[in-house]
């Protein structure tokens, strides 16, 4: 398949060959869980049965690198992008699309990809908003994860029946005392997975990378001259791995995925081949018919170069019709390096 997406790519160009894993891997993890393959648990990113995580849906390895994956798709498509509405829907889409396959039970079952997904791109379609920031954007933003939850228990009502994992979780608990175990729960297995081995270096060096990439946005969107489509796309990553790791029970392990994607992706960017090179206008404008002479055998033509045509066209007539110019090929400075004349 990395062969027949390097091949694709070619023909969709440099930066829109992102949009093909994206669009590769989102059909495939949604073809995988409505046909009950388990394809995705056999994965190296899979659900881990034997660490006692769930065995159906998106585990959360997947949550905030598939969030970073659909964000530099979607600016590798609008690139060279313009704030206004057609930016605006095209992010909004993409992080509605995102959010139906990681939170419905059928698919994804993940409420914290439905928080994570509807705040990182809520934020990425802000910023492509035309004019400065506003607090009426600012609190859009911040409101988006209750809007998604609420529109995952109403699909959950109509597709499982009440069923599903956000429903029979969270909203179906018996009292206070409930949720308040559940929530204890998930914050204590977030933080052991803190204390988990090297997690914390893996976090500590996340967030600087992640510090310095807010610091010198500039610098590091300058492949792409500061492309707000790319703004928006690394904003919006960067939120899902930090959202992420505060609403998973897998902690900054979703931070750092998140981190380790974006670096991915910006290394794209600063790795891609320049365009290439066009020709010049002037260049174009140097091709100058020319008038072409013939040698004193009837029928055969001769190549002659800069002074040998001007002292074979001053001696030898010209014959007249379609037949007698040619073109001066120019070389890499605009100068003609010699006619060609045929028969």
């Amino acid at each position: 398949m990395s062969a027949a997406t390097l091949s694709r790519g070619r023909m969709l160009g440099t930066l829109g060959a992102l949009a093909l894993p994206a669009l590769v891997a989102l059909v495939a993890l949604t073809a995988d869980a409505l046909a009950g393959t388990q394809l995705l648990m056999r994965s190296l990113l899979g659900p881990d049965p034997i660490l006692g995580a769930r065995f159906y849906g998106i585990g959360n390895e997947l949550k905030s690198g598939l969030a970073v994956l659909v964000a530099a798709a979607l600016a590798a498509s609008l690139y060279p992008a313009v704030r206004g509405r057609r930016a605006v829907l095209a992010m909004a889409g993409g992080g509605v699309i995102l959010a139906l396959i990681e939170g419905p039970a059928r698919i994804g079952a993940g409420v914290g990809g439905v928080i994570l997904v509807s705040f990182a791109f809520a934020l990425a379609t802000a910023l492509l908003l035309p004019g400065a920031p506003t607090r009426r954007r600012a609190l859009a933003v911040l409101i988006s994860p209750v809007v998604g939850l609420v529109a995952l228990a109403l699909l959950d009502l109509a597709t499982a029946h009440g069923a599903g994992h956000f429903t029979g979780s969270v909203l179906h608990v018996r009292s206070a005392g409930d949720l308040r175990d559940i929530i204890v729960r998930r914050y204590g297995a977030a933080w052991d997975e803190l204390h988990n081995h090297l997690m914390p270096v893996a976090t500590a060096v996340a967030l600087a990378y992640a510090a310095a990439g807010v610091r010198w946005r500039d610098r590091l969107l300058a492949p792409v001259d500061g492309d707000p489509a790319w703004l928006a796309a690394l904003a919006g990553g960067l939120a899902a791995g930090v959202v992420g790791s505060l609403v998973e029970d897998s902690g900054p392990e979703l931070l750092v995925v998140a981190t380790f994607a974006l670096g991915c992706v910006v290394s794209y960017l600063w790795g891609r081949p320049p365009e290439p090179a066009r020709i010049a206008p002037t260049a174009l404008r140097s091709w100058q018919p020319t008038e072409r002479c013939y040698s004193s055998s009837p029928g055969i033509g001769s190549i002659g170069s800069g002074p040998q045509t001007a002292s074979a066209s001053a001696t030898t007539p010209a014959r007249s019709g379609p037949e007698s110019s040619s073109w001066d090929m120019p070389s890499a400075n605009g100068r003609s390096q010699g006619s060609m004349r045929g028969f």
